[in-house]
């Protein structure tokens, strides 16, 4: 089908680049979990969920959301980047505790609510000197910080590896977006 010529050239860079992964053989660390993942994609049968972009019209567009006001925005990806020891850490230390409690963060006031933060290089006695001068700064205890949803974590010293490139993923990875794809030239909207 001349109408699929696009679909057969994205499988055949797909193929070309899990060739590519295929001699990729990262070290896995001993205390990783092993990941399952599915043979197949999910139901490739269901419909694309299109939007009705026509329905708008009469719509009210909604508010964005936010987690801090202008600077944060609520229920999407963030990304905090700077140079180590640029003070990272203490942003998001000092943010959480804000949200937590209700109070104030960089002149701003965060949704208040629970607050996690999983630190992956401070231990937790490095955790505890740096919430002790967050406590002091708001003039409150470590039980108003608990006690207002904030939930710190170190893995510090232990594996925290978020994700690993392996062969099965990309294989998987492939045959979701050849279906994607496939889904897409059938709707009509490819």
């Amino acid at each position: 089908m001349a109408n699929d010529d696009w679909i057969d050239r994205a499988e055949q860079e797909l193929e070309l680049g899990a060739q590519t992964l295929a001699g990729f053989r990262p070290q896995r660390p001993r205390s990783a979990p092993r990941l399952s993942i599915p043979a197949e994609p999910q139901s490739t049968d269901e419909p694309l969920p299109f939007l009705d972009v026509a329905a708008w019209d009469d719509a009210p567009v909604p508010e964005r959301e936010w987690a801090v006001p202008d600077d944060i925005p609520a229920k999407n990806v963030t990304l905090l980047t700077g140079h180590g020891g640029g003070g990272k850490t203490t942003l998001a230390a000092q943010l959480c505790a804000a949200t937590a409690l209700g109070r104030d963060w960089l002149t701003r006031l965060p949704q208040p609510g629970k607050a996690m933060m999983v630190c992956c290089e401070d231990e937790a006695d490095e955790l505890h000197r740096r919430f002790d001068r967050i406590a002091n700064y708001y003039g409150v205890s470590f039980g108003d910080l608990a006690r207002g949803g904030l939930y710190p974590m170190s893995l510090a010293g232990r594996d925290a590896v978020l994700a690993v490139a392996t062969e099965a993923a990309w294989s998987a990875r492939r045959r979701c977006s050849i279906a994607s794809a496939r889904r897409l030239s059938r709707s009509g909207h490819g």
